[in-house]
């Protein structure tokens, strides 16, 4: 808790000089940036309380935030493609506790023969990192299988499936043979050229397959650099050795 506290007082002191009305902060993963509405405020020191309240109020989900856009006039469903897609959301539980998953429903509900179905599934059972424990592996699955896991193995192989929350995604694609989208994915879908009718089976494997190579090199970076680190390490404590002989 000391941490998260350390952390969180830091990063109000980062960003509210920088965060306003004209400038939010936007967020794609749900429970990273609402931690900005709720847990950033009661984390915050006295000093900053009033500023985590003030900051608060300009931090929107991706979702939120486009829809703004799109009452502004900014963005409308011409925009988009005519064709015919059917979607099923699973919401994540952070937004339907801190905010709405109404925006996204409406936001992929845009395009005018997109045809939307919430999941009405409580928590996917990750839970960030609970379902990645061994022993809470079994409560994590069972979790899920009360009812997302199952209406994801019935949905329709070109049906797309939207879970915008990290551990969501990663419960879908470990127990079953599907991979969910993010909402902004499956808008950005919609602008591209229409498939002349043909239907998409998989239709995710367009997006997934490039996101797990950024992945891999994401990884292959990092331990490049780890190993560079630790080379460097090791020769420097082998010249200080040498010196001392």
């Amino acid at each position: 808790m000391r941490e998260a506290k350390k952390i969180a007082n830091r990063n109000i002191a980062l960003l509210s000089p920088l965060v306003n009305a004209e400038a939010p902060l936007i967020g794609i993963e749900p429970s990273a940036i609402l931690t900005f509405r709720d847990e950033y405020i009661d984390l915050a020191d006295d000093e900053l309380y009033s500023t985590a309240k003030e900051m608060s109020k300009h931090v929107f989900t991706i979702d939120e935030f486009i829809a703004k856009e799109i009452a502004k006039g900014n963005i409308n469903k011409e925009q988009f493609t005519k064709e015919k897609k059917k979607i099923m959301l699973h919401g994540h539980c952070q937004q339907k506790a801190l905010s709405s998953v109404a925006p996204t429903v409406n936001l992929l509900s845009l395009p005018e023969n997109y045809s939307v179905e919430t999941i009405p599934s409580g928590c996917c059972g990750m839970a960030g990192s609970f379902g990645y424990e061994k022993d809470k592996y079994e409560v994590s699955v069972a979790c899920g299988e009360r009812k997302l896991l199952p209406e994801v193995r019935k949905a329709g192989l070109s049906t797309i499936i939207v879970a915008d929350g990290f551990s969501c995604k990663e419960q879908i694609a470990q127990e079953t043979n599907r991979d969910a989208l993010h909402l902004v994915e499956v808008l950005e879908m919609g602008l591209r050229p229409d498939t002349n009718g043909q239907t998409v089976m998989y239709p995710e494997r367009q997006f997934v397959g490039a996101r797990k190579a950024a992945l891999n090199r994401s990884m292959m970076r990092a331990g490049l650099i780890t190993l560079s680190a630790l080379a460097i390490t090791v020769a420097g404590l082998f010249w200080s050795t040498s010196r001392r002989r």
